[in-house]
């Protein structure tokens, strides 16, 4: 049986190196129990999932998997402000910093102070968001159609599907709009019945934030990664689709 994991850069554990990717310990954990499975991750780094659908035939259906789990939610949730910023008032934009930050995989720190600090920056980054009237990188109704399109197109091969509902973020006000694409996902399947919903975030909520998300509240620790991968595994057994 062949799973391919398709999806952001989640799915490759980024910041960290692969194997520490909740799809790398899920396929270990499914090995462990004396079964063997083919595996191969296509992660397209930072792509929204308008954009990654658009490499579906030639990387995904390509391979003939029996099984793909997709992990799309975090870039198009996501709100650029300075992007915005930069567009609309010619003002120079570089996400180089940012990049180089990324390689970090330092914990968080979440003293009161540090709590504080990231509040005010939630706050201030969702009121020029909500003034300037910038949306999400992808809105809801692109990214559930791009989904149903992708979902579509890999049934038609006769693979199955398993959706990873977005993952929670330290920011509240960011995981007030999650939980409304995750409800817009469960119309989905309540309307098709055509994948499997596996959504980790209570699992995650019951974490310490300092122990499953790194320095910038997105990306996950070695632990946070497998939370996820613990509960992708049950789903998969309890629903017998492997």
């Amino acid at each position: 049986m062949k799973i391919v994991g398709f999806g952001a850069c989640l799915i490759e554990g980024f910041p960290h190196e692969s194997n520490v990717s909740f799809f790398n310990q899920l396929l270990d954990s499914l090995s462990s129990k004396n079964n063997i499975y083919d595996n191969e991750i296509v992660s397209l780094g930072g792509f929204p999932i308008t954009r990654a659908k658009k490499y579906l035939d030639k990387k995904v259906i390509k391979v003939k998997p029996d099984i793909v789990i997709l992990q799309f939610g975090t870039t198009d949730v996501d709100i650029k402000i300075k992007k915005t910023l930069s567009r609309r008032f010619n003002l120079k934009y570089s996400s180089s910093n940012i990049d180089m930050k990324l390689r970090n995989v330092e914990r968080l720190n979440y003293s009161y102070f540090n709590r504080f600090k990231l509040l005010l920056k939630s706050f201030i980054k969702h009121l020029v968001a909500k003034i300037l009237r910038v949306e999400p990188v992808t809105n809801i109704k692109d990214y559930i159609d791009s989904m149903e399109e992708i979902i579509t197109s890999l049934n038609s091969h006769g693979i199955k599907v398993v959706v990873l509902a977005p993952f929670i973020q330290l920011d509240y006000l960011t995981n007030v709009r999650i939980n409304r694409y995750i409800d817009k996902l469960s119309d989905l399947l309540k309307k098709n019945n055509n994948f499997y919903l596996v959504n980790c975030n209570s699992e995650l909520l019951k974490q310490e934030k300092s122990e499953i998300f790194i320095f910038d509240g997105i990306h996950f620790t070695e632990k946070g990664h497998s939370i996820i991968a613990s509960k992708i595994s049950e789903v998969l057994i309890n629903t017998r689709i492997l």
